[in-house]
């Protein structure tokens, strides 16, 4: 149940709970790229990025997840130190990301849905085809064998109509299996055909850019499952074979076992933490948010995801997590 106003209480009490529990930011970013159509808001982009990381190496310590996961388990003192995320495994981390935090020595954890890796994205299909320039039709109706309604009928008059569509899309799909987004990405296609073919904005790596990436010792190559799916609405043993396949399609690109895992979409159950750590993980991000204290599990570290904003107004938002480094 969500009560009214808990997340403007929540903020009004973060300065409180920074100096009564501190700890370390881990910080989670999807895509570093300057768009001009990201309807579920994953990007930031490449010069508010740049000036994020001026902000974040002279004001907290840096380490890379898995050093920070080690500091914690031999009770070494975690305020002040900040970890560097993403999720799913987009290549303009590498185009983008990559010469940015090379610069400013910052290491970086960068999670892989394996199933995506020189494919692409579902939702960035589905993006694309619903994109508000492209638009031929004034409304869509899709058919769902999934999520809380079977025929979705909805408006694409407008820009804002048309992100309300891919937002609703993308949460009634973020659990679904193949063959049901294969044909609700079907059904768009044969509405919008008349728009002409426009590319999803962003792109997973491929296996010789994540053999290039694992190469490089500020990089942390970690696991997001192999599908991207919801594994809090799997049962234990499909969950399982999502995170033991990961680990094992991960240490055949690499050459070594990944240690940081993170919970695509946020979505894990009790057994979850278990099972990864039973495959060889030594740490798990979810999409909580909060710090990482002393006493925090290390297989459920929460995250700040980073907002697109410049210097001053990212070094205003971490302020209210954070303390700063002497």
């Amino acid at each position: 149940m969500r009560l009214p106003g808990r997340k403007v209480l929540r903020r009004l009490l973060r300065p409180l709970r920074k100096a009564l529990r501190p700890g370390a930011v881990v910080l989670g970013y999807h895509r570093i790229a300057d768009l001009h159509w990201d309807p579920l808001e994953l990007a930031v982009s490449a010069g508010k990025f740049s000036e994020q990381v001026d902000v974040l190496s002279s004001k907290l310590t840096v380490v890379s997840l898995p050093e920070l996961a080690r500091r914690q388990r031999n009770g070494q003192k975690l305020d002040g130190l900040a970890a560097v995320t993403f999720d799913d495994g987009y290549a303009d981390f590498l185009e983008s990301a990559l010469p940015l935090l090379s610069r400013a020595e910052v290491p970086a954890t960068i999670f892989i849905a394996t199933g995506c890796t020189g494919h692409s994205f579902w939702w960035e299909e589905l993006a694309a085809l619903l994109c508000a320039s492209q638009r031929s039709v004034e409304s869509i109706r899709v058919t769902l064998d999934c999520g809380p309604h079977g025929i979705v009928h909805t408006s694409l008059s407008d820009e804002a109509s048309c992100q309300r569509a891919v937002r609703d899309l993308c949460h009634q799909l973020r659990g679904a299996d193949h063959s049901t987004i294969a044909s609700v990405l079907t059904q768009l296609r044969n509405q919008i055909a008349s728009a002409g073919a426009t590319e999803p904005e962003g792109r997973p790596l491929t296996s010789a850019e994540l053999k290039r990436l694992s190469a490089l010792d500020f990089v942390d190559v970690g696991g997001h499952t192999v599908d991207h799916g919801c594994l809090g609405e799997l049962s234990p043993t499909a969950q399982r074979q999502q995170i033991e396949k990961c680990q094992e399609n991960l240490e055949d690109a690499i050459g070594r076992r990944a240690v940081s895992f993170s919970y695509p979409n946020g979505s894990l159950s009790v057994e979850t933490p278990r099972l990864v750590a039973e495959c060889g993980f030594l740490q798990g991000c979810t999409s909580e948010e909060g710090t990482f204290g002393p006493a925090a599990d290390p297989f459920t570290v929460p995250r700040l995801w980073a907002p697109n904003v410049g210097g001053a107004g990212f070094e205003r938002w971490l302020s209210q997590w954070s303390r700063w480094k002497p």
